[in-house]
């Protein structure tokens, strides 16, 4: 689905380390990770509340076996609402 690309994309949903370049051993610990995001690619709090919005309507979907190959992308912009400085997303 070209939805999850495009979350990712302007959520900046992806390399929320910057080292997916690096080997494993090479990569931040869970304690370094980011919190909160501060790149923020869409700056408009309500169109990030609307991508919250249609990401609820996907998951909540009647058949969740649709979703199992977009997992990933699902995580990632999932781990990046929550890091949003905007509360209410």
């Amino acid at each position: 689905m070209n939805i999850f690309r495009v979350l990712t994309e302007r959520l900046d949903a992806y390399n929320f380390e910057g080292c997916e370049h690096l080997e494993e051993k090479m990569r931040n610990h869970l304690n370094q990770t980011p919190h909160i995001m501060t790149n923020l690619i869409e700056t408009s709090e309500e169109v990030r509340m609307e991508y919250c919005n249609i990401l609820k309507i996907i998951l909540f979907c009647e058949n969740e076996e649709l979703l199992i190959p977009f997992i990933n992308y699902v995580v990632d912009i999932n781990r990046a609402m929550i890091m949003d400085p905007y509360r209410e997303v």
